[in-house]
C-alpha cells in the first residue's frame, strides 16, 4: 500500500545531522516496516547498516524515499525500477518548479518504463503516524482520521507544529510536482484505507478538473479543501512552488461545488471542519437550537454555503413546541429560543427535536446573558446526544464564562 509500505529504503541518508539525509534517518528510527538505509560513502549511519546502493539490499523494498541532488535522481530512479520497488516519493527538488521540465519528464518517463508510482518530485516524504515518519518534519503528530494532502511540504511541516496533540492524522502526503500522482489520485486512496475518515487538502492545482469532480462525488468520506493561488499573482507564485499553473479560481470554486467538496478559507478552518467531520461524520437533515436571534442569521448563511441542510419543521413538531417554548420564539429552523432561555427551555427543545425520526442532527448555539446558565446547558446537550445517539454540534460563544463548558464538552 503506497501510504503504508512493508518496507522503505531511504536512499540519500546521512550522517550530516544538518541535511535532510539525517532528519529522514532519524524519523525513521522507529518506524513500524522494515528501512533501509542507502549510500555508497557510508558502511552504517546511526548504528545502522549502509547499502552502497538499492539494488544491493538483499530484501523486497516496496517504496523509496530519494533524497539526492536532482541531477542524480533520474539514475537512481532507474535502480528503484530494477529493483521492482513500486511505490517512489522524490523528496530533491530542482524540476518543474525550478523551470528544469525536460528533466521532470525525464522522471515520468523512466518511471512508466519500470511500473514505477512517483510522488513528487519536491515534495515532504511519507508519513503514517504510529507506523512511519519518512520525512524530514521536526515532529510527528498523534495518529487520527485525518488523511491530509498538500501540495507544499513546508506547510505540512507548519501544520503538524500547530496540530501536536490538537489534531490526529491517517496519513500525509505531500504531492510536490504531482509529475505523476496527484492530489486525486491520494483522494482515491485515503477513501479506500479504513483508519482515514475525513479528506484534507491544501490545493494550487489540479491537473484534470472533470476527473477531481468525478473521484470526489464518489468518495464515501468527507473531503474538505483550503485552494490557494486565488488572486492573479497568487496563481503565478504557485507556478514558482509547483510549476503549475493555478486557473481562474471561479473555476476551482465552481469544480468544489459540483463534486460537494466542502471549501474552507483557512487553516484553522481547514482541520476544525476537517475534526467536525471526523467526529460526526456528514450532516445532514440538521435543526439549530440558539438562544441569539444573530446566530440564527450566522447558521444559515454557513449552512447555505456549506451545503448543510436544514430541515424544515413539520407541523406537528412546532404543535410540541408551541406547549414548551415562549410564545415569541421563531416557529421554525433555525429555532430561537429566545435570549432568556435557561437550560430547561434547552432541554425541552432538543427533546422534542431529536426525538423525530426524521431530524438527523441538531447545531445548538449558546450566548451567555444574565440567567443563561451555560454549565446547565453543556450537561443538557451531553445528556440528549447519550439519549438519541444522533450528531450534535455546538457553539458556546463567549469567554469566560463558556469556558468550562466547553471544557466539559
Amino acid at each position: 500500500m503506497i501510504i503504508e509500505p512493508r518496507s522503505v529504503a531511504i536512499i540519500g541518508a546521512s550522517n550530516d545531522q544538518d541535511s535532510v539525509g539525517y532528519a529522514l534517518v532519524k524519523n525513521t528510527m522507529s518506524a513500524r516496516c522494515d528501512v533501509f538505509l542507502v549510500n555508497p560513502n557510508h558502511e552504517e549511519i546511526e548504528g545502522k547498516k549502509c547499502y552502497p546502493s538499492v539494488k544491493d539490499i538483499p530484501y523486497e523494498v516496496e517504496a523509496a524515499i530519494i533524497a539526492v541532488p536532482a541531477k542524480v535522481v533520474p539514475d537512481v530512479l532507474k535502480e528503484c525500477g530494477e529493483k521492482k520497488v513500486k511505490y517512489v516519493y522524490i523528496i530533491s527538488a530542482g524540476f518543474a518548479e525550478a523551470g528544469n521540465v525536460d528533466l521532470q519528464d525525464k522522471l515520468v518517463s523512466i518511471a512508466n518504463r519500470y511500473g514505477v508510482k512517483i510522488v513528487g518530485p519536491n515534495c515532504l516524504g511519507l508519513m503514517r503516524p504510529g507506523y512511519v515518519n519518512a520525512t524530514f518534519a521536526p515532529y510527528e503528530p498523534k495518529s487520527g482520521g485525518i488523511g491530509f494532502i498538500s501540495q507544499s511540504g513546508a506547510l505540512v511541516d507548519a501544520m503538524v507544529d500547530m496540530a501536536k496533540e490538537s489534531y490526529g492524522f491517517s496519513a500525509i502526503v505531500s504531492v510536490g510536482n504531482s509529475a505523476m500522482l496527484d492530489i486525486t489520485d491520494f483522494i482515491e486512496v485515503l477513501d479506500q484505507d479504513e483508519k482515514t475518515k475525513v479528506i484534507a487538502i491544501y490545493m494550487e492545482s489540479i491537473k484534470d478538473g472533470r476527473e477531481f469532480i468525478n473521484v470526489v462525488k464518489k468518495a464515501k468520506k468527507p473531503v474538505v479543501v483550503l485552494k490557494s493561488g486565488k488572486s492573479e499573482r497568487g496563481a503565478k507564485t504557485a507556478l514558482t512552488h509547483t510549476g503549475k499553473l493555478a486557473t481562474d479560481y471561479s473555476v476551482y470554486r465552481g469544480a468544489f461545488r459540483q463534486a460537494g467538496a466542502i471549501e474552507v478559507n483557512t487553516f484553522t478552518e481547514l482541520f476544525s471542519v476537517s475534526v467536525l467531520m471526523e467526529l460526526v461524520g456528514e450532516v445532514d437533515d440538521m435543526v439549530v437550537v440558539t438562544n441569539a436571534g444573530g446566530g440564527a442569521v450566522l447558521a444559515s448563511d454557513y449552512a447555505e454555503k456549506y451545503g448543510v441542510d436544514l430541515i424544515d419543521l413539520r407541523k406537528e413538531t412546532i404543535r410540541r413546541l408551541d406547549k414548551v417554548l415562549p410564545e415569541h420564539y421563531s416557529r421554525q429552523n433555525p429555532l430561537d429560543i429566545i435570549g432568556d432561555a435557561t437550560s430547561e427551555r434547552y432541554w425541552k427543545a432538543l427533546d422534542i427535536l431529536m426525538k423525530e425520526k426524521y431530524v438527523k442532527s441538531a447545531f445548538v448555539i449558546v450566548t451567555p446573558q444574565l440567567m443563561t446558565d451555560v454549565d446547565n446547558i453543556a450537561m443538557v446537550v451531553a445528556k440528549i446526544k447519550q439519549k438519541y445517539k444522533k450528531p450534535i454540534v455546538c457553539s458556546f460563544i463567549g469567554g469566560s464564562r463558556v469556558k468550562n463548558a466547553i471544557h466539559y464538552l
